[in-house]
């Protein structure tokens, strides 16, 4: 061998015959590309961990979830803790007129929850009678979702609201967007303003009218 040849053996080593000494555990690859990360690009190294993270991830067990025991809260529970005049101050409303205004949005309450249910009956014949799936701690009456908007609206908290009627976060806003819908499906609060000079002027003289009798 000629002193090239060795100058070449040198700097140049050959491959080990062995194929399986050439393979390297993921862990010594990172070691090995961490140690040269002067000369390898970040992006190989973020592309890397990012992948190292997510073998991680999909490793762990998704842990269940524990359904929460509430008792349900009616409304008239809450009359009878708060009494007339905090009542009106914390929903906008008399009590009275809380219950007129449930048996204007009721059957719109039902129709929009009905329309926005996810669940589909599926099997048996067409016009069978089907049932929803049972609910753990019962179903939320339409009065609850209507006294929980209102107080939503008032200005409370999801987390209070969710506590004085025993319902969930995600049902409070639920409850409140149901309750929206409803009051835009319900034709008695279809709100149609003027589009004339005379039909205002008849509006504002009977409402000055009105204030002087």
């Amino acid at each position: 061998m000629t002193s090239a040849d060795a100058a070449n053996a040198a700097c140049f080593p050959r491959p080990p015959s062995n194929h399986q000494s050439m393979l390297l555990s993921f862990d010594a690859a990172i070691e090995r590309i961490t140690g040269a990360s002067a000369v390898i690009p970040p992006a190989v190294l973020a592309v890397i961990t990012h992948y190292r993270n997510k073998k991680e991830r999909s490793q762990k067990q998704r842990v269940p979830r524990i359904a929460i025991r509430r008792q349900r809260g009616s409304v008239a529970d809450v009359f009878q803790c708060l009494g007339p005049s905090i009542f009106r101050r914390a929903f906008r409303m008399t009590f009275d007129s809380f219950w007129r205004l449930y048996s204007i949005l009721s059957p719109h309450i039902l129709s929009s929850l009905a329309e926005g249910s996810k669940y589909v009956c599926k099997g048996g014949r067409a016009g069978g009678n089907y049932s929803l799936p049972p609910i753990r701690n019962g179903p939320i009456l339409h009065s609850i979702r209507l006294g929980a908007s209102l107080r939503y609206f008032a200005g409370g908290s999801p987390y209070d609201i969710m506590y004085i009627f025993g319902i969930s976060y995600s049902e409070v806003l639920t409850s409140m967007w149901t309750v929206v819908d409803a009051v835009h499906r319900c034709p008695k609060f279809d709100i149609s303003y003027p589009d004339t000079v005379d039909l205002v002027t008849m509006i504002l003289s009977r409402l000055l009218w009105s204030q002087r009798n």
